[in-house]
């Protein structure tokens, strides 16, 4: 069998899972520094970045939708986070604000797509430069800096070793999981990923779902 029909016979998913794992091991034994607890942990701290990103998109693409704007809505979530730090506005406020302006880029997205028409990517796309637009203006082009150590403190805090951003990502992953196995919003999302048209038929109400994803 040739080398490209048995990695695709043997399965995208699992295909990525060995492919990691070869580079764990390569870089393992080529490099001392890789297989110790300090970078672990600081690889799991990195990736849980990554991770909750992609959650967001696992959910779009579920949809048979993409979003290019996600990069876009986590700048401008950090940045108000911070300018609110910076102006002396409590961590548990500032947090929940800067969720809710990620949301409202989403919902905009969401009306673009649903009630104007446009395709996602182009739709996205757009949001995308705006939202980069406004992180500029509302950065000045600058870094934020004299950010309460109790930020940091959130960002690099561990739990018996395990960094708190790592848990969070996977409690994160956990709610998705549910939603998407046990919910009928999880179930409307595979079906409006097969066909728009048969969610349509089949009762579900395609605005409320589009703005929710």
């Amino acid at each position: 069998m040739p080398a490209t029909k048995w990695i695709f016979s043997f399965g995208t998913s699992a295909t990525l899972g060995l492919i990691i794992v070869l580079l764990f091991v390569f870089l393992s034994v080529t490099t001392g520094s890789f297989l110790t607890f300090e970078n672990l942990v600081n690889l799991l701290r990195q990736t849980s970045i990554n991770g909750v990103i992609a959650l967001g998109m696992l959910v779009v693409i579920i949809t048979a939708g993409i979003d290019l704007s996600v990069g876009a809505v986590v700048a401008i979530s950090g940045i108000i986070n911070a300018l609110l730090l910076q102006a002396g506005v409590p961590l548990a406020v500032t947090i929940p604000v800067a969720l809710l302006a990620g949301a409202a880029v989403g919902l905009l997205n969401g009306v673009l797509v649903y009630d104007f028409g446009i395709t996602p990517f182009i739709a996205t796309l757009g949001t995308m430069t705006i939202v980069r637009g406004l992180v500029m203006i509302l950065s000045g082009a600058r870094m934020i800096a004299s950010l309460p150590a109790g930020f940091a403190h959130l960002s690099m805090s561990t739990v018996l070793g395990i960094p708190a951003m790592f848990l969070i990502w996977m409690a994160l992953f956990g709610t998705i999981w549910m939603i998407l196995r046990y919910t009928q919003l999880g179930r409307n999302m595979f079906i409006m990923g097969s066909s728009q048209e048969v969610a349509r038929l089949s009762g579900i109400r395609l605005r409320p779902n589009t703005y929710a994803i």
